[in-house]
């Protein structure tokens, strides 16, 4: 059995149903049954291990902690067009240009992030949100309400697209709601942000800020916290790029994802 999600805890920390729902327990007793008669059980991160151990006592030795890597095949293999046509494009030549790639969805608190983004004072910071999700709708209609335009809203792309728009980044921004749920994620698109050499903005608590303390490829924030969103933004821009970019490295020899295939394996066999 694969985690690379604590169901249905996380069904709770978006809102969409309550603990002391029918659905909730009879989804619980599902979640446990499938655990225990799991012969080996594979998780994303060192946290949802410490959970089944503690909260539905599975045998460690019978759980594997294979964190989410980054493809360098891939990487390596996707050609990166004219970042400066590109820009030019979207009418963001000279703009510091932040981006949001991924899910848009209840997990995510972009609203928040859109709120937020209306009281930085620097007219060059531009965000970029990139992707779709059951909260696309309703971003973008309260987008409309917004005085300050220093956003781009663009649809779902093709990898080779994604990666362009990476590259036209000068920030990744990772975030998610504030919930204890969320503590015990890392999520995905951090890795192949760092692949391509681009500071991680995180709000996210707990193991996934660890990860980016550890091999300091960026700075947190306390997630729906303004103050905090727009101080991590300031910063961010002061890091110091050789060093980052020497940590980035680190990062990637330690998390190439054949690496880490070729261990699962091993741990299912």
């Amino acid at each position: 059995m694969e985690v690379r999600d604590l169901w249905p805890n996380s069904i709770v920390a978006v809102g969409s149903i309550s603990s002391k729902s029918l659905t909730f327990k009879v989804l619980k007793f599902i979640e446990k049954k499938l655990y225990h008669h799991a012969t080996k059980i594979v998780v994303l991160t060192d946290s949802f291990k410490k959970y089944l151990i503690n909260q539905h006592n599975i045998e460690e030795a019978k759980i594997g902690v294979f964190k989410n890597g980054i493809n360098l095949k891939l990487i390596k293999s996707l050609s990166i067009n004219d970042v400066d046509k590109l820009k030019q494009k979207l009418g963001l030549t000279d703009k510091i240009i932040i981006s949001y790639i991924g899910t848009h969805g209840l997990a995510h608190a972009l609203k928040f992030i859109l709120s937020s983004i209306q009281k930085i004072k620097n007219s060059n910071i531009h965000f970029l949100f990139i992707g779709d999700g059951a909260e696309k709708k309703k971003l973008l209609a309260y987008s409309k309400s917004l005085k300050v335009k220093n956003f781009t809203f663009l649809n779902s792309m093709p990898k080779q697209d994604v990666l362009n728009y990476i590259s036209i980044s000068d920030y990744s921004l990772v975030n998610l709601k504030k919930s204890d749920e969320f503590l015990n994620v890392i999520p995905s698109k951090i890795f192949e942000n760092i692949a391509l050499y681009k500071p991680v903005l995180l709000g996210v608590e707990g193991e996934a800020k660890q990860l980016i303390e550890y091999y300091d490829v960026g700075f947190s924030f306390v997630p729906e916290n303004t103050e905090s969103f727009i101080n991590a933004i300031d910063k961010i821009q002061k890091i110091d790029l050789h060093k980052f970019k020497k940590n980035c490295n680190k990062m990637v020899q330690d998390f190439d994802r054949d690496l880490i295939a070729e261990k699962m394996i091993n741990f299912i066999i």
